[in-house]
């Protein structure tokens, strides 16, 4: 459950934004990919992109679910 949902506040949805932010400073801060063994923008080995389009259907479906009515 994400904090947005655990709440009830739409403004605390994570970002896809937020998620490349936090991806690219854990590898500017020398973090490793715990797959690649590589200090690179990746997670599990997959492009930062990929957590971004999970993070974006992770806040669709909190969006969706904290609507009224809901």
């Amino acid at each position: 459950m994400t904090i947005a949902m655990k709440t009830g506040k739409a403004d605390l949805v994570h970002t896809p934004a937020l998620e490349r932010r936090l991806i690219e400073a854990a590898a500017n801060a020398g973090l490793v990919d715990g797959n690649t063994g590589k200090c690179e923008p990746t997670v599990d080995g997959f492009p930062v992109e990929v957590h971004m389009g999970i993070v974006e259907l992770m806040a669709a479906a909190a969006r969706r679910a904290l609507k009224p009515g809901h």
